[in-house]
């Protein structure tokens, strides 16, 4: 009879363990908590300055300056993902820089670099801004994007990347 109460309470025990993490004792995605465990799964993999001199196309007119941030995405889950409209990558720098870029599709395992063009201001820019990249960025009031994932809590990566002045780069033209 210990036995069984023995090898009982392991059985409650390793599905209580199972419920509350999402992965099951072989470590799988619990179906039942991850219905989407074979689907695609976007995330962003890296978020760089396209350019050693990233003030070179500078904007006189507005005090602006074209930024080119490249953003590498990822597809890590076990299918190809699409959008109806396709995949969307929204890429946030400071309180107020936003911009959209849309990529066709992601195969499964698929990696693929973006460019994603800013304009900045020369003079209310911080020295060392945060870039914010979201794959699949919410749609209208809903939490999740146009692509339905495996893990919608993983799309976004947030990155601080210190900006050399842009006058030392005016000096360096001249």
């Amino acid at each position: 009879m210990k036995t069984y109460i023995t090898a009982m309470f392991i059985v409650l025990l390793s599905g209580l363990i199972q419920a509350q993490s999402g992965v099951n004792y072989t470590g799988n995605l619990n179906p039942k908590i991850y219905p989407n465990y074979n689907a695609p799964d976007l995330i962003v993999t890296k978020i760089k300055i396209a350019s050693a001199n990233p003030y070179k196309q500078l904007l006189y007119s507005r005090n602006t300056s074209k930024l080119a941030v490249d953003v590498t995405v990822k597809n890590q889950g076990k299918r190809s993902a699409r959008g109806h409209y396709g995949i969307f990558l929204e890429l946030t720098m400071g309180p107020i820089i936003k911009r959209m870029s849309k990529i066709g599709w992601l195969a499964a395992g698929q990696s693929r670099t973006v460019r994603v063009t800013a304009e900045i201001s020369l003079y209310n820019m911080p020295k060392c801004p945060v870039f914010i990249a979201t794959i699949d960025p919410p749609v209208g009031s809903g939490r999740n994007g146009q692509v339905n994932e495996s893990n919608e809590r993983n799309n976004k990566k947030r990155v601080t990347i210190c900006l050399p002045s842009p006058n030392a780069s005016k000096q360096g033209n001249s």
